[in-house]
């Protein structure tokens, strides 16, 4: 969810979600083929699952109660979680010949997710601004 934050109370926000995140347990990642959200978006979708979920709902409720981050089009988004393969720099009239070749093509794969990172906008290109470890051990 993208939001805006002052920089100057950035070491506010990471040692908040630094906490946020300790108490928060690894959560297996499910890759499960190709998606695309027309007319430019390529992705691999991710298999939704209850640990998923549960830490999306749990970081949700976070951002709005404790970092009172509100941001309008969120709740209009359902939530899908992928991994963005391309966007902008699909031209559109590239799309339909990238999505006839991938669409029917299986992917699969599985990792343990252990981090969770803090992307920020540099006003080009999105940046891993910080990375914060999950807590306990499935």
């Amino acid at each position: 969810m993208p939001f805006q934050w002052r920089p100057g109370k950035e070491k506010v926000l990471t040692d908040k979600l630094s906490d946020f995140f300790s108490a928060c347990s690894p959560v297996q990642i499910h890759f499960q083929n190709f998606g695309c959200f027309p007319p430019r978006v390529l992705f691999i979708d991710i298999q939704k699952s209850e640990p998923l979920e549960n830490l999306h709902k749990k970081l949700s409720r976070f951002c709005r109660v404790v970092l009172n981050l509100f941001n309008a089009t969120h709740k209009d988004n359902p939530f899908h979680p992928h991994v963005t393969l391309a966007f902008r720099d699909l031209k559109k009239t590239a799309f339909k010949m990238a999505w006839e070749e991938f669409k029917n093509k299986p992917f699969g794969g599985e990792f343990l997710a252990k981090q969770i990172a803090l992307l920020k906008h540099n006003g080009k290109i999105w940046e891993v601004f910080q990375e914060f470890d999950l807590g306990q051990s499935i």
